[in-house]
């Protein structure tokens, strides 16, 4: 997240992109140090002389004071960033937190990791060779760049999209014996001797696949990645970091586009509870519980909170940024948040 720094390279210098930099100078390669750049760096300050002969200063003809670059505070809550990477310490795995009012994450943490200082030392290329072949890809944030199945997370989705297109409502049950059967293929509940009747909100509670398997059903892939898109699923979060994944949420046209093929009915079964060709990063899915949290707002997530003069006479905040709003009813808000709180 905060990333580390480099040499500028002749490239760099050339681009026109760091003005004021010269070769030796270290700029934001990773993270946050590279992301904020321009805040951090400050510009040189310098003097123009008149010197004699032997080159001895004999008049000051221009001053330019030096100007430090800004302190930048981050959204981070310190103790629970702690605690987050205490609790990945030895498994590969990624934890996120945001404020659902406000975008600003709390906490971001990936493992495995790296240290990054040696970065800034400079490495050998045995490290390099190193660093770059142990498993896990510490180099990767897999907070934003690990696009994973969402799971049981998507069913959510499901749920939103079942309710708003009238295919269930607070009524609808749907049996569940452990498992269901499409075709010739039986599509298992992760309970294998069955929830029993199910409606929508008992259903997220517990987590039922074969409710959702019938909901993704009546449906259909093509209205359930329609309701993934209004949550921003497929897209960037837009934070601001490099590197960020988009994910993937399949219709029946871009399978048959990507790979030559008919759309079947078992897939969609899969795609209603995060299966399947879905992929998503663990931040798009805090952007869509949190939209879910706080009422329909889908806040661009933000990971500095201001930026301030080294004097502190100058105070830049990073306001909250809403980048689209949820347009399903409020009693579909409150089923789902019931099922969820429940």
């Amino acid at each position: 997240l905060i990333g580390y720094l480099g040499e500028i390279n002749a490239r760099e210098l050339q681009s026109g992109d760091f003005a004021g930099c010269k070769g030796g100078d270290f700029i934001g390669r990773f993270g946050a140090e590279k992301s904020y750049e321009d805040l951090l760096r400050g510009n040189r300050g310098g003097r123009q002389v008149e010197v004699d002969v032997r080159g001895q200063v004999v008049k000051v003809l221009r001053t330019v004071n030096a100007r430090p670059g800004r302190n930048v505070y981050l959204s981070l809550d310190y103790t629970l960033q702690q605690k987050a990477e205490a609790l990945l310490q030895d498994r590969i795995g990624a934890a996120v937190a945001m404020d659902p009012m406000t975008g600003y994450i709390l906490v971001m943490a990936s493992n495995p990791t790296f240290d990054q200082n040696s970065f800034v030392s400079g490495m050998s290329r045995k490290e390099w060779n190193a660093l770059i072949s142990t498993p896990g890809y510490p180099m990767t944030n897999r907070v934003i760049q690990a696009e994973y199945p969402p799971a049981s997370t998507y069913k959510i989705v499901t749920a939103i999209a079942g309710l708003e297109e009238g295919a269930i409502d607070l009524e609808t049950t749907h049996y569940c014996p452990g498992y269901y059967a499409l075709g010739n293929r039986v599509f298992r509940c992760w309970k294998r001797g069955g929830h029993g009747e199910m409606n929508v909100v008992s259903a997220i509670a517990e987590s039922c696949d074969v409710f959702f398997y019938k909901v993704g059903e009546a449906v259909g892939v093509d209205t359930l990645a329609t309701y993934a898109g209004m949550f921003g699923l497929g897209e960037r979060t837009g934070i601001h970091l490099d590197n960020e994944g988009k994910g993937l949420i399949p219709t029946s046209e871009w399978k048959k586009r990507q790979i030559g093929e008919s759309w079947q009915g078992g897939e969609t079964l899969n795609i209603s509870i995060g299966q399947g060709f879905n992929l998503t990063t663990p931040l798009q899915m805090l952007v869509l519980t949190s939209a879910i949290a706080n009422g329909g707002n889908l806040y661009q997530p933000q990971i500095v909170k201001r930026a301030e003069t080294a004097d502190g006479s100058e105070v830049e905040t990073m306001e909250p940024v809403v980048k689209g709003r949820l347009t399903v009813s409020q009693k579909t808000m409150d089923i789902v948040k019931r099922g969820l709180w429940e």
